[in-house]
């Protein structure tokens, strides 16, 4: 038997009614996150269970806190990035310039991207970005590491393949 936290959880986690900003990229606005105190703010009251927040970026620093934790320092360089809308965050990414793919080199490297709940539409924009600053800094390629097979529909979608070299990982030629 469920307790009351629990089914009530569930069935807001079922009736979100998500706002598309498919036809308002342009008013999406990036914004570099420079110190993990300020990554953990917005990420803090995050939640898998109950699908709250920004928890795929809280469970890695969770996990490895030295890392991911590590704003463009050592040991992969990860730079993160809030996506605005209307002065609000609804989505968190970070990558590194510095982490390359042993077969596609160079590369930029995506590490998580995320966004809430009550968005969609906005993924073509974060690719549009990876790839801005990718060719900014001379990288050949776009790179990430895709654990969850139903992913990969989407990652093609937007012109990334399956590497036939190193498992889990998907590349894009730019």
């Amino acid at each position: 038997m469920k307790n009351i936290n629990d089914y009530i959880v569930e069935q807001t986690t079922h009736q979100i009614t998500k706002t598309d900003l498919s036809n308002k990229l342009s008013e999406l606005k990036f914004e570099e996150i420079k110190n993990v105190q300020d990554l953990y703010k917005i990420v803090n009251k995050s939640d898998k269970k109950s699908n709250k927040g920004f928890w795929l970026f809280k469970e890695a620093l969770d996990k490895d806190k030295t890392a991911y934790g590590n704003i463009n320092k050592d040991p992969w360089y990860i730079q993160y990035y809030a996506v605005k809308y209307e002065d609000n965050i609804i989505g968190l990414i970070s990558y590194s310039l510095q982490y390359d793919e042993e077969n596609y080199e160079p590369s930029l490297h995506i590490f998580d991207i995320q966004t809430l709940a009550e968005y969609k539409g906005v993924s073509k924009v974060y690719f549009i970005f990876f790839e801005k600053i990718a060719k900014k800094n001379n990288k050949k390629y776009l790179t990430l590491k895709c654990y969850e097979d139903s992913l990969q529909t989407l990652y093609k979608k937007y012109g990334f393949e399956v590497s036939d070299k190193e498992d889990n990982v998907m590349y894009k030629k730019i």
